[in-house]
Formats: C-alpha cells, sequence, structure tokens
C-alpha cells in the first residue's frame, strides 16, 4: 500500500476538502489542488504495477477526495497496470525458441556438401523451391550426377540439412502470440495459459514448407512437406503477468504439401 501527505497551506483541520454543487450531487477539487494530487500520486506510483487511469484521478476518485477532512485519511482503489505475457513458442529436437515467419518456405539458411565436391553449398527453401531442376547448378541436377551410394548419402545430406532448420521455425501469420493479458506482475496458474492456447489455436503450430528429396530409378523427386509442432502440456508453466511465457512444442508428424 502506497501513502502520500498533501500539506495544504491555510487549511483548516476538519474543514471538508472539495467543494460539492448546488444540486448536491457533483464533487469537485480546485483545479491546482487537484493536478498537485495527482502529480504527488503517480510520482509514488513510479515502478509499481499500478496507476491512475491516462495518470488522472477518475471521478469517482475525485468525490472521494474532495468528501473527506483535511487530517484525516482517504483511501482510493487504483488501476493494475495491463501487461501481456508474450507467447514464445520452444522447441524442436534442439529445445531452443522458434523462428516465426509469414513466408511459405522456411527462410533460414542451410549448408551442406555434395559428395566428391568440396563447395559448400548455402541456401535456404525458397531459394532451393526457385532453382530449375534441369538447370546445371541447381541442387537437383548435380545430384543426378552421382551415381550409387554418393547419391543416397547427397539426398541424405540435403534432407537433413533443410528438415532440421523446418525444426526451428514456425508460420506465424494470424497467430495471436501477444494477448494474454492481465495485471502487471501478477501470477498466473499454467491451466490458464493452456486455455489462452486452446482459445486461440495455438495448441498446434506448423513449419513453413521444406523440400525433402527421393529417388526412383533415375529420377530425382522433390516433395514439400511441414511440420507439425504439438504443445507439451505438462511443461506448461505458472508465471507472471509481463513476463514472456516459454511454451514446449514437440515434433508430432510431417505431411506433404502439393507444391
Amino acid at each position: 500500500m502506497k501513502t502520500i501527505d498533501w500539506p495544504k497551506s491555510g487549511a483548516s483541520k476538519g474543514a471538508t476538502v472539495g467543494t460539492v454543487d448546488a444540486s448536491n450531487t457533483t464533487w469537485s477539487l480546485k483545479s491546482d489542488d487537484q493536478n498537485e494530487i495527482q502529480d504527488l500520486i503517480n510520482k509514488q506510483l513510479t515502478n509499481t504495477n499500478y496507476q491512475l487511469e491516462s495518470g488522472k484521478l477518475s471521478q469517482a476518485q475525485i468525490t472521494k477526495i474532495a468528501q473527506s477532512k483535511f487530517g484525516s485519511e482517504v483511501s482510493i482503489n487504483l488501476s493494475a497496470i495491463p501487461a501481456a505475457s508474450v507467447v514464445t513458442p520452444v522447441g524442436g529436437n534442439q529445445r531452443t525458441p522458434f523462428v516465426g515467419t509469414t513466408e511459405p518456405y522456411c527462410t533460414g539458411i542451410v549448408s551442406f556438401r555434395l559428395p566428391n565436391d568440396d563447395t559448400i553449398i548455402k541456401m535456404n527453401a525458397t531459394e532451393f523451391h526457385d532453382q530449375k531442376p534441369d538447370d546445371k547448378d541447381s541442387v537437383v541436377y548435380k545430384i543426378k550426377q552421382i551415381t550409387g551410394q554418393d547419391q543416397k548419402n547427397a539426398i541424405k545430406y540435403v534432407n537433413s540439412a533443410f528438415s532440421i532448420q523446418a525444426e526451428q521455425e514456425y508460420k506465424s501469420s494470424g497467430l495471436k502470440l501477444d494477448d494474454f493479458i492481465g495485471s502487471k506482475g501478477i501470477s498466473y496458474k499454467a491451466h490458464d495459459l493452456l486455455e489462452y492456447l486452446n482459445e486461440n489455436k495455438l495448441t498446434t503450430l506448423e513449419s513453413p514448407k521444406y523440400p525433402v528429396l527421393s529417388i526412383d530409378g533415375k529420377e530425382i523427386h522433390v516433395d514439400y512437406k511441414n511440420i507439425t509442432f504439438t504443445v507439451d502440456q505438462p511443461l506448461v508453466q505458472d508465471g507472471k503477468f509481463g513476463e514472456p511465457a516459454d511454451v514446449y512444442y514437440d515434433l508430432k508428424d510431417t505431411k506433404a504439401n502439393t507444391d
């Protein structure tokens, strides 16, 4: 509980602080008095979790103060400062924060090297998608030139690089991650957070598309898949509003995507 002392020059102990209108319904404070009291309260509330709405006394607060007597004490209700706990998706095999993206394909750069080639190839899934398979500089074309076990290894290297990257990204379009709001510093329970996740369809997330290569005879096929992430409910934790809410997700499955 916070208190302030408001010394009023010339005030008589026991005198009413404010005045009431002719109809005896609306109480008010002198403008200078109101501003002085507001300033004292706002300074006292600095670095707390409470506030005057917009930094000003409400009519209800003015009425209570105006009706009080000089030399007495008066209590007013304050507003808790609202604060959001932003949901931070964490998980994948690395148990690190995911990267949100609005792009259809994974955006992170992957690197790999094909057998019998010292060149390190660096690209993201969009760049891979935009390559023409018959272009001599494309990954697919280069793999076609490799034979036997080396070709299988090349496919494995490429698939591994892109799938690991996909485990670190999620599609963020339309997700309400910053609307879990309460009074700043007030604790919430894990079930409150889980309820928010359920209501806002955040119990599952999906990665952007990433390429998966396969071979059929002499043909290299490229499919595009998404990884589905599912909330690890036992790991949903209590927290405090205003602090990030880490939510852990597990890999659920992958699904093909027509591209």
